[in-house]
């Protein structure tokens, strides 16, 4: 392999600078410029993929905690991850490695065929895109993905939903989960929080829902951002006329962090308060999240209440019938077992 990866989606302009296609901030780069991910820079008249292989974290997780609480419950996942993010989130549990730029100089590289085979030899079922944002290590995600689908490996991608439409229809065709970290439902408040635009977030959502990739949402409800009464409104009916009713959705406790340290943690009751409304407005799975001990987390039949997957924050317990049916009424609940 080449020493520094050439990147994907980008284009050589007139003016020699290189504009970045990965996702909408479109980039425009001079020669040694770093992009806003931290991850993608111009050399020599070609734009390279920095994170390409350059692993700084890689850990086994229960799916639970993607969280995906509707796909293959209850296995643990190979979790692996680079530097930089697209997105320079004030409430980033996880600053000190997505906000860190990566060197074009430093670090080893572990090879996609590395990872893939490390996670057919411990005997995991998935392979997790996570815990910086999986779109700025999108070479990288893309060749391991790819392997892993030939070795029977299932694909999972923990994201912003921060990416242009080309390059995710190509992951959709290699994803087989993902959840999208919805950061609020207001363009000024989302663009206040991130630094991003809420509107390509949403497309990104449909595109998926469209796809044959399973789909789960999460909204983290930090006070005073995210947790305005008209915009959960606004929110839960843009899903429902969406038909979006059935994708799941993770309403998380908020705890101070990075440069959110001056307010107030989400109290316990406004967890379950929004996530009743979510219910009464139509949507049929629901649950808390960064919350502990709750029948909430359990999953029941929308349609006659029975006990589906009962759970913990870590551990899960499938009790449909065939893994996928409810035993009350017989409704579909799981696409896969």
């Amino acid at each position: 392999m080449e020493r520094l990866k050439e990147a994907a989606y980008y284009k050589v302009q007139k003016n020699k600078q290189i504009l970045c296609q990965l996702c909408p901030h479109m980039c425009r780069l001079k020669d040694k410029e770093m992009g806003i991910c931290g991850t993608r820079m111009p050399i020599d008249g070609k734009l390279r993929a920095l994170s390409y292989g350059k692993i700084i974290a890689a850990n086994a997780d229960p799916v639970e905690k993607k969280p995906l609480y509707h796909f293959i419950p209850g296995h643990y996942t190979y979790s692996i991850g680079t530097a930089g993010c697209n997105m320079h989130c004030k409430n980033c549990q996880n600053a000190s490695i997505s906000q860190e730029k990566i060197d074009p100089e430093g670090g080893p590289t572990t090879l996609p065929e590395d990872i893939v085979e490390d996670a057919k030899t411990k005997g995991f079922k998935s392979i997790s895109y996570t815990y910086t944002e999986p779109t700025v290590f999108f070479e990288y995600m893309r060749d391991t993905a790819s392997l892993a689908r030939e070795r029977g490996l299932k694909n999972i991608m923990v994201s912003n939903g921060y990416i242009n439409p080309k390059p995710l229809q190509e992951l959709i065709h290699l994803i087989d989960a993902a959840n999208i970290d919805m950061k609020a439902f207001n363009a000024s408040v989302y663009k206040e929080l991130t630094g991003a635009r809420l509107k390509p977030v949403l497309k990104s959502i449909e595109r998926l829902y469209a796809s044959p990739v399973h789909l789960e949402l999460t909204l983290l409800l930090i006070p005073g951002y995210s947790d305005k009464e008209k915009d959960l409104d606004a929110f839960f009916n843009w899903m429902i006329t969406r038909g979006m009713e059935n994708v799941p959705l993770h309403i998380s406790r908020f705890y101070p962090t990075y440069r959110l340290q001056n307010v107030s943690p989400t109290p316990e009751k406004r967890i379950f308060e929004v996530r009743e409304k979510a219910m009464d407005a139509g949507l049929q799975y629901v649950y808390p999240g960064n919350i502990s001990g709750s029948d909430a987390l359990n999953t029941y039949c929308p349609y006659c209440g029975e006990i589906a997957i009962q759970r913990d924050y870590r551990q899960a317990e499938n009790l449909l019938d065939e893994g996928m049916y409810c035993n009350g009424c017989g409704n579909r609940i799981l696409s896969n077992a």
